[in-house]
């Protein structure tokens, strides 16, 4: 698995890939933990060699609502591969609105959902 953190003053970019289930959820729990501790803006890449399981999701999640009370930031970046699509799908984290807990109105998964449907846009208008 190739974990490589990129920092710029405030902001940490992790860009993740390989494998991101179970086996290594609490590696990657680390770096989030680091990344909360030493920036206010984390960003998150997800390589398209990346074997995602619903582990990795879960833990996103919590992240970006521990991040969200700390009054930091956390995102996913980058162009979301397939595979992490489909896992999202098939878990139901797929949403165009926030979850009961998403009082702010930042949920992860909606902003995930509003990038990819931009993403699913622009290739249509490529092909056409």
């Amino acid at each position: 698995m190739k974990m490589h953190e990129v920092e710029a003053g405030e902001m940490v970019t992790l860009q993740w890939s390989g494998d991101l289930t179970i086996r290594r959820i609490a590696e990657l729990k680390g770096q989030i933990e680091e990344a909360l501790a030493t920036a206010t803006h984390i960003s998150i890449e997800i390589g398209a060699d990346a074997e995602s399981d619903m582990t990795v999701l879960q833990l996103l999640c919590a992240a970006h609502r521990t991040a969200a009370r700390q009054e930091k930031s956390l995102q996913l970046c980058g162009k979301i591969p397939e595979q992490f699509r489909s896992v999202m799908n098939l878990a139901g984290f797929s949403r165009h609105i926030g979850c009961a807990r998403d009082k702010a109105g930042c949920c992860l998964w909606k902003l995930v959902y509003h990038q990819l449907d931009e993403q699913s846009s622009a290739r249509s208008a490529a092909t056409n």
